[in-house]
């Protein structure tokens, strides 16, 4: 269990900001009273959970089942079912008064405690990828994983009850529960049309709905396997996904515009999933630094949270594997959570530079307009401000100059790190750093498949 021993610690190791239940299967036949009690599935229930994620300072998702045959309680009485649930994660005994089902449920795994007080946040996903291909040619209608929504107004309806319900329990609290819809893709146009029917509908759902969780799987040349060559064609494979990066971080933007317009919102997002190629992912370098570079761009376009595959295990997207080897992918994971995290801030930049994509929309000939030759990010937090950059050329280094914020003065100090290797297809880090002083213009060389903080 990742509970105890050294998965905990691989997991507090990367300094986590959410911790996540989720999967089509099991998740989506999971009961509510499959993950409360001391018999809970997997001897992990949903309190054992949040209080877990909180001490490592980390929010807690979980996905709730949507499944019909069998139905399971989520189906059968959606309300009453997301009352439940409130029940058991803040009600506490009280004098004189018969507990109720749920708060001995909490009660017997040894916790009393309104769970709400300890973690900086929970995520309820509602569901998970409910969509599917489109079926018989009616607009809407598709065939679902999970059984018996028939179309996405089903799910939609299904889910903004569960939303209301959870925000009209005594114990809900707006600043640490949160609730996700469950998209598709960054882009609505490969979404078949989840994303405009979730925002449609005369139940408006402006004040019930807080996050979108879509997936985050970067794409790139999706038949990349594990036995390509390494050489030329892996490097066609990441000039692919750089253009992927560019579509998909502007889909983000294409789907606030639609809350925007159906409802005068914009709602954050959260990868559920995120991983660079579907099945084949190898954990190489250039896959570790184009993913974070991905990451980073949806940060800066209304992601809130990635989910990160998967430390150990995860099977073809392990991070760290069942025999402890620890990938490229955990490295840029934990220096960008333990020395980069914060709050993004505004930035821009200018380049004669270059970026070429390949096969993807344009041949490998043509740049892609729009973005930077190198991944440039800035955050800040408790006074300290924290530069990321990283490369979109492996095989061109570059250098960056940086227009500092006034208040910097030159005589302020730093630590610089960088993550590299011998080449983009390795599986081993090479990680250095060293004081630097921090000024205004200061040059950053920011060298080819390589990390700079």
């Amino acid at each position: 269990s990742w509970l105890t021993g050294p998965v905990n610690a691989l997991v507090r190791s990367i300094k986590p900001a959410v911790l996540r239940i989720g999967g089509i299967d099991p998740a989506s036949q999971t009961a509510l009273t499959d993950r409360i009690g001391p018999n809970a599935r997997g001897n992990l229930s949903y309190g054992r959970f949040i209080v877990e994620a909180a001490k490592m300072n980390a929010w807690a998702s979980f996905t709730i089942g949507m499944d019909n045959s069998p139905p399971i309680d989520w189906r059968l009485d959606p309300e009453g079912t997301a009352q439940a649930l409130m029940d058991y994660l803040t009600s506490v005994p009280v004098p004189g008064k018969a507990n109720s089902f749920y708060l001995n449920q909490k009660l017997s795994e040894g916790l009393s405690g309104n769970l709400l007080l300890t973690t900086p946040g929970v995520i309820v996903e509602l569901g998970n990828e409910p969509w599917g291909g489109t079926s018989n040619g009616a607009p809407g209608t598709v065939d679902h994983q999970a059984d018996g929504f028939n179309n996405y107004v089903n799910y939609r309806q299904w889910a903004r009850k569960i939303a209301r319900a959870i925000k009209a329990s005594p114990g809900y609290d707006s600043t640490k529960i949160h609730i996700a819809i469950s998209g598709r893709n960054p882009r609505p146009s490969d979404s078949y049309g989840l994303t405009e029917t979730m925002f449609e509908g005369t139940e408006n759902d402006k004040d019930v709905i807080d996050i979108i969780a879509i997936s985050g799987y970067m794409g790139g040349n999706f038949d990349y396997g594990k036995n390509l060559e390494r050489g030329p064609s892996e490097l066609t494979y990441y000039k692919s996904g750089w253009e992927a990066l560019f579509d998909f971080s502007n889909g983000l933007k294409q789907t606030m515009d639609i809350d925007i317009q159906k409802n005068g919102k914009i709602r954050p997002f959260f990868f559920y999933e995120s991983a660079q190629t579907t099945s084949d992912y190898n954990g190489r370098l250039g896959q570790a630094i184009s993913i974070m570079d991905y990451w980073n761009e949806c940060f800066r376009n209304g992601l809130m949270h990635t989910a990160v595959f998967g430390i150990p295990g995860g099977g073809e997207w392990a991070n760290v594997t069942q025999q402890g080897f620890r990938k490229p992918g955990y490295f840029t994971v934990k220096y960008f959570n333990e020395y980069a995290k914060g709050d993004i801030l505004s930035s821009s930049w200018a380049s004669k530079e270059k970026v070429f994509g390949n096969t993807r929309r344009i041949g490998s000939s043509t740049a892609i307009e729009g973005m930077a030759p190198v991944g440039m990010y800035a955050y800040y937090q408790a006074g300290v401000y924290k530069l990321v950059f990283l490369s979109r050329d492996f095989e061109n280094d570059f250098q960056v100059q940086v227009n500092m914020p006034g208040g910097i003065n030159n005589s302020t100090k730093g630590k610089q790190f960088r993550l590299y290797g011998s080449d983009f297809s390795t599986d081993n880090t090479i990680i250095d750093s060293t004081e630097i002083n921090i000024n205004d213009k200061m040059i950053v060389t920011v060298p080819k498949f390589t990390m700079v903080i």
